[in-house]
């Protein structure tokens, strides 16, 4: 009672083959340890049979461990970008920093710029 047999056999057209049977008897004597003791049958017969390397099994215990949950993580806020206008006391450094050739998508990383801000500032870096 509690006794699980299998038996393997690889067959070749030629019509040459191997088998082999073995028993096992479950640790537990339940649904689980029938499950287990098959699929460790099934596994290394085959792995044997075939010359294969068998992978890591924990018989599925990493599986049935709780699972551990991940801190969430938490949002950092964005401080509010300034403003650009031509009232903003960097107004003349945005400028030059233009005019020396530097891209205006830089500012976009520190500043809110509209599209006539931009216009403006554009016309002054010209003319810088």
């Amino acid at each position: 009672k509690g006794v699980h047999s299998l038996e393997t056999m690889l067959m070749h057209t030629s019509g040459e083959y191997l088998a082999e049977s073995y028993e096992m008897r479950p640790v537990k004597d339940d649904p689980q340890g029938a499950g287990s003791v098959i699929t460790y049958q099934r596994r290394y017969a085959l792995g044997a049979v075939l010359g294969l390397n068998i992978d890591e099994d924990d018989d599925a215990n990493k599986a049935s461990q709780p699972v551990k949950e991940t801190p969430k993580e938490i949002p950092v806020k964005e401080t509010p970008k300034e403003i650009l206008s031509p009232n903003h006391p960097n107004w003349p450094k945005v400028i030059k920093y233009v005019a020396d050739g530097n891209p205006i998508s830089d500012l976009y990383k520190k500043y809110n710029i509209d599209g006539k801000t931009e216009k403006l500032l554009i016309n002054a870096a010209i003319h810088e």
